[in-house]
């Protein structure tokens, strides 16, 4: 991964600055993050961005806490959710930042999918299939975990779609991709 040190250490300080300043506000970095999540990200932006230019000088109307108080009753927000909200809220962009957050959440938390197509392929494996082509075995294996359809309405829909049975019939190439898109 090719990340520029300097601009990644410039950029963790605006995030970091960028972190303190969303916690001072009175409410909860969980309701920002959830607003966020919402669909309410650009309301809730101009509603900070309102709200500070129309503070007045009281006390009573601080956008701020008096003190760093935590929050008890904040609810839990999950971490991908939160960096998405930084980022998103840092004006200068965080390019170096982003590739960084989103190369640590592609990699995938556990191997319960893998997992899952080993234990498809066990229970479907018989003495058969050892002479089938890999790709055979692969195409029937995206098949079970693709489709949605039961095995009645998979038997009965070629049935009802005759020019679907001889293209499969013929020894010929054929592109009936497009028609049965049309009838699924």
């Amino acid at each position: 991964m090719d990340i520029d040190r300097d601009k990644l250490f410039d950029e963790m300080n605006i995030l970091q600055s960028k972190f303190k300043e969303l916690n001072s506000y009175r409410e909860p970095l969980s309701r920002l993050i959830s607003q966020y999540i919402n669909n309410d990200a650009r309301h809730v932006y101009e509603e900070f961005n309102n709200d500070i230019c129309n503070e007045s000088h009281d006390e009573d109307n601080l956008i701020y806490k008096p003190t760093t108080e935590n929050h008890e009753r904040e609810m839990e927000f999950r971490a991908d959710q939160f960096w998405a909200f930084l980022l998103a809220k840092s004006k200068p962009m965080c390019i170096e930042m982003h590739k960084i957050i989103s190369y640590v959440y592609s990699i995938p938390c556990s191997d319960a999918f893998v997992e899952g197509v080993f234990s498809h392929m066990k229970s479907a494996w018989t003495v058969s299939r050892n002479f089938m082509a890999n790709e055979t075995i692969a195409a029937e294996l995206k098949i079970r975990l693709n489709s949605t359809m039961t095995c009645e309405d998979f038997f009965s829909f070629p049935q009802a779609q005759p020019p679907l049975r001889k293209c499969a019939k013929s020894q010929q190439k054929y592109s009936f991709e497009k028609s049965v898109q049309q009838l699924v």
